[in-house]
């Protein structure tokens, strides 16, 4: 194949999907969702800010008293240095946790849940799903390799 043929197969509708079989090959999917638990286990959204609202302005709590005996309860049961006890990490039985997973098409990759009483979560706290950008550059080094590999398997051996 020459370089004119290529550049004239190529088309943005091609290569969507050869990114998009990409991940779906690789170890991509586990990557993702485990480094969002790892921000969220922090307190950290996908913006890299603490999850809010926070226990102590969190409208659920009656008393403020209530807030700080229920942060240090959390802080009790998923103490973590990382993150402010006041901050949520959305984190009590691992429920929700585990029933994030990856929706990969070809225009985006999102962070979803299975779960209704996830659901509910990502309406109350929605910078809670994806990837903050440290994460996404750990993403795209791991990525690239890949579809190179993919990428010539499909065009310079298929012409």
């Amino acid at each position: 194949m020459n370089l004119n043929s290529l550049k004239n197969s190529l088309t943005i509708d091609k290569i969507d999907k050869i990114i998009e079989s990409t991940f779906k090959k690789g170890t991509f999917d586990d990557f993702i969702v485990v480094k969002n638990r790892e921000q969220m286990w922090d307190g950290l959204t996908s913006e890299k800010k603490q999850i809010t609202p926070k226990y102590s302005q969190d409208p659920y709590f009656k008393t403020k008293e209530a807030a700080i005996k229920y942060a240090n309860w959390k802080q009790s049961i998923t103490p973590n240095t990382k993150r402010d006890p006041d901050t949520p990490n959305l984190y009590i039985n691992g429920h929700f946790y585990n029933s994030l997973n990856n929706v990969i098409n070809t225009t985006n990759i999102q962070v979803k849940t299975t779960s209704p009483l996830g659901s509910d979560i990502v309406k109350k706290y929605p910078t809670a799903l994806g990837l903050i950008n440290d994460n996404k550059m750990k993403l795209i080094k791991m990525f690239t390799p890949y579809f190179k590999q993919e990428f010539k398997m499909k065009f310079i051996k298929n012409g």
